[in-house]
């Protein structure tokens, strides 16, 4: 690993661990707003539900850092699937012809192919575990069987925070004892902070063993 990498990927770590600075205030903001005992008001419980979104960005910013980095300098077949920056999401095309390409005469080649894929990277969605175990293997990262172990606390996470965004987080079950907004504690919360965390450990020690 270059001076170079070594510099970006403790860039890529460093904005990571301001995420989960953001996550742990987050965190403290629900503990303080603690008052007497009984079940959590939904006001009070949609604060975890915010830091279980912020969680799961804060992972997906990660993934889409590592992968923008590493792709460039894997071989050519991989980097066919990316289109030249400023094509329309709509198109997806992957071929151009110079007069596409003269719009960036005088910019170094390196420049292009890294803004190409910083802008395709928008478009990547991590919304359940394969996306990251796909993703991840673009780049020439995979993981053994134990190490999949832990996805299962990493995917019940990403459901949830599906569910949150694209349902409000609703209790779907009928009956007594049934709330309208599902329960969520910070325990459960907290855990999903954690396996994050680890995962995100898990990937940066591939990167250095690479």
């Amino acid at each position: 690993m270059t001076i170079n990498d070594r510099q970006t990927l403790a860039t890529i770590i460093q904005n990571f661990e301001k995420n989960v600075e953001r996550l742990n205030n987050l965190v403290l903001v629900y503990q303080d707003t603690k008052i007497g005992a009984g079940r959590n008001t939904t006001h009070r419980s949609d604060l975890l539900r915010a830091v279980v979104i912020f969680n799961h960005a804060s992972l997906e910013d990660f993934l889409r850092n590592v992968w923008v980095w590493l792709l460039p300098s894997m071989e050519s077949e991989k980097l066919a699937q990316i289109p030249l920056k400023g094509t329309s999401p709509k198109e997806r095309r992957t071929k151009f012809d110079f007069s596409e390409l003269s719009k960036y005469k005088g910019q170094p080649v390196e420049k292009i192919i890294h803004e190409s894929i910083e802008e395709y990277s928008n478009q990547i969605s991590f919304n359940r575990i394969e996306d990251i175990i796909n993703t991840l293997k673009e780049i020439g990262l995979e993981f053994s069987g134990e190490e999949k172990k832990q996805f299962g606390l990493l995917s019940k996470m990403i459901r949830r925070r599906h569910h949150i965004v694209h349902q409000a987080d609703r209790e779907e079950a009928k009956g007594k004892g049934y709330h309208r907004i599902k329960s969520i504690s910070l325990t459960e919360v907290l855990r999903w902070k954690k396996v994050v965390e680890n995962f995100v450990l898990l990937v940066h020690k591939k990167i250095i063993t690479k």
